[in-house]
C-alpha cells in the first residue's frame, strides 16, 4: 500500500510538470433546477506523453504500478503531509474527488477533479482554489521525490508548480441565470512574463493542438448566448465552448462568452 501511494505521488508530481507545459482541458458543469449541481474538470495529457516518447523521455520506470492505473479517491486523501494549506482550502478539498487514469504504453494520462455545489455562486473563484491546492500537492510530491529518490527521480523542476492555466487571465462569473467569462486586459498585457504559458505558446507553435473545452448543461433552455466559440444544442440546454490555445495568444478576447438562461 505504501509503495502504491508513493508511485501515485510520483504520478501527480509528473502531472504537475506536464501541466505547466501543456494539456487539453475538458470541463463540464451540470446545473440542476434548484441551482445545485456538479463541476468536473479533466486534464488530458496523452499528447504530451507521446511527444515525450518521441524525444526519448520515459517515465514508466519511475511510475511503477502507476504507469497503468485507474483510481478515484477523495481529494483530501492527497493532502496528508502537504504544507501551507489554509483552513478554507482544507475544508474545500473535503468535497472534491480526484481521479487518475493512465496507460503509458498507449499514451493515456488523464487526471480529473469533481466538486458538487449547492448554489451556482459557489463556483465563483473555484478555478483559482483548485489551482492553488493542486499546485501545493504537486510541489509537495516533487519535493518528496527529490528528497528520497536520488538518481532515480524523474526530471522535475524545483520552481513552484503553477497549475492555474489561463483561468487567472479571466473573470468568470456565476450567478443564477447567467454565466460569463471576460478577459482581464491588464493581466493579459503582462502575458509575456508568464513562463508557464510561454511554454504552452511554444507547444502550440509546434503544431500540437491544445484545447480548452467547456460544456454547460442547463436546467432550462438558454435565452441568449454570445461568444466566438459557443455552440448551442438543438434543445438549447447544452452549451459547448471549445477554444484552441493558439487563439488565446493571438486574441484573448476571443475566449469571452456569456450564457443567459
Amino acid at each position: 500500500m505504501i509503495k502504491k501511494q508513493f508511485k501515485i505521488g510520483t504520478l501527480i508530481a509528473v502531472i504537475g510538470v506536464l501541466f505547466v507545459t501543456s494539456c487539453n482541458v475538458n470541463r463540464e458543469i451540470v446545473i440542476n433546477e434548484d441551482g445545485s449541481g456538479t463541476t468536473t474538470t479533466e486534464y488530458d495529457m496523452g499528447d504530451i506523453i507521446g511527444l515525450a516518447k518521441m524525444s526519448g523521455q520515459d517515465f514508466s520506470e519511475q511510475m511503477g504500478d502507476a504507469k497503468k492505473a485507474d483510481t478515484t479517491m477523495s481529494l483530501d486523501q492527497r493532502l496528508e503531509g502537504v504544507e501551507g494549506l489554509t483552513d478554507e482550502q482544507l475544508a474545500f478539498s473535503k468535497t472534491g474527488t480526484l481521479s487518475v487514469k493512465t496507460d503509458i504504453e498507449n499514451e493515456v494520462m488523464k487526471f480529473g477533479l469533481k466538486f458538487p455545489f449547492k448554489a451556482l455562486t459557489e463556483l465563483n473563484g473555484i478555478e483559482k482554489k483548485v489551482g492553488e491546492i493542486m499546485s501545493k500537492i504537486a510541489g509537495s510530491e516533487i519535493q518528496k521525490q527529490l528528497d528520497g529518490a536520488g538518481e532515480d527521480a524523474p526530471p522535475m523542476p524545483t520552481d513552484e508548480i503553477k497549475m492555474g492555466g489561463i483561468d487567472e487571465y479571466f473573470t468568470l462569473s456565476y450567478t443564477n441565470g447567467k454565466i460569463s467569462r471576460t478577459l482581464n486586459k491588464e493581466k493579459y498585457a503582462l502575458l509575456d512574463e508568464d513562463k508557464a504559458l510561454q511554454q504552452m505558446k511554444e507547444m502550440s507553435t509546434m503544431g500540437i493542438p491544445v484545447t480548452n473545452k467547456l460544456v454547460i448543461k442547463l436546467p432550462r433552455a438558454a435565452k441568449a448566448v454570445t461568444g466566438k466559440s459557443v455552440k448551442l444544442s438543438d434543445d438549447k440546454k447544452t452549451v459547448t465552448i471549445t477554444d484552441e490555445m493558439s487563439a488565446f495568444f493571438e486574441d484573448g478576447n476571443s475566449f469571452d462568452f456569456s450564457v443567459e438562461y
